[in-house]
């Protein structure tokens, strides 16, 4: 063979090029299969980043990282545990606050009751606060308790507001009505213990449009003299925009042995 024979030859030779497949697989074994350098090329030519998955994964099933982790897991739950009986102005009160809108976001229950129940959770807050004397936490759990009992009662106007039918809106009406009158009764109580008189809001009160409601449905009923004269107090004091104590006089037609056993 001559050189000019070579020479075209060799020419040929450089114009071959490898499939890409072949350059990925030699790549691979030169800068290692199991190391950095082989997820270095699988990554550049999939997209896919597996070296941290593998690392994390050898790193949980180790021994010792597996007891820690079923240490912090357990310190987890118990922190949560804990936080169920903390107080306004306690550490672990966020972490409760936390636990009880996690509760209701996976329960779907933002419902009037749910938001009346944690009133009455703020309420009972603000009563053991009290009778410990916990004077720097007062001023924490009276705010507590009144942000809960305004989104309440905002909740429940607006489901009212919303309601299809003025059935529907009697029927949630009667329903928080109990509560309503209950979370009430205990704030009296407990703010008169501080020596504080409760402020009633007249705008945007949820007990008004309980009280506007019942009232309506109660004087298409056949009612009796009493429970008439009742009602018109009822009526009287609504008016005056006495809402609170309106409430207890609907009540006392709705749930007649409720009241004569009170």
């Amino acid at each position: 063979m001559n050189d000019a024979t070579l020479i075209k030859k060799l020419k040929e030779l450089k114009q071959v090029k490898p499939s890409q497949d072949w350059v990925v697989l030699t790549k691979t074994q030169i800068l290692g299969e199991d190391g950095i350098g082989g997820d270095a090329v699988l990554r550049k030519n999939t997209g896919i980043e597996i070296g941290w998955l593998n690392n994390l994964g050898n790193l949980i099933f180790r021994p010792a990282f597996a007891t820690i982790s079923a240490i912090g897991i357990l310190v987890l739950i118990g922190t949560f545990g804990f936080a169920q009986n903390s107080l306004p102005g306690d550490l672990l009160y966020p972490v409760k606050k936390i636990t009880e809108r996690a509760k209701i976001y996976v329960l779907k229950q933002a419902s009037p009751e749910t938001q009346l129940k944690l009133t009455e959770q703020r309420l009972k807050e603000l009563s053991e606060i009290t009778q410990a004397n916990q004077v720097k936490s007062l001023s924490f759990a009276l705010k507590e308790y009144e942000t809960a009992k305004i989104e309440a009662e905002k909740q429940v106007s607006n489901l009212i507001e919303q309601s299809k039918t003025e059935q529907e809106a009697v029927a949630i009406a009667k329903k928080v009505a109990p509560q309503l009158k209950e979370i009430n009764e205990k704030e009296k109580e407990i703010l008169a213990t501080l020596g504080i008189e409760p402020e009633e809001q007249v705008n945007g009160n949820a007990e008004k449009t309980v009280v506007e409601l019942l009232i309506k449905d109660l004087s298409s009923q056949t009612l009796t003299e009493e429970q008439e004269e009742i009602l018109e107090q009822a009526q009287e004091l609504l008016e005056n925009q006495e809402y609170q104590e309106a409430l207890i006089k609907i009540l006392i037609l709705s749930y007649p042995q409720d009241s004569q056993a009170e």
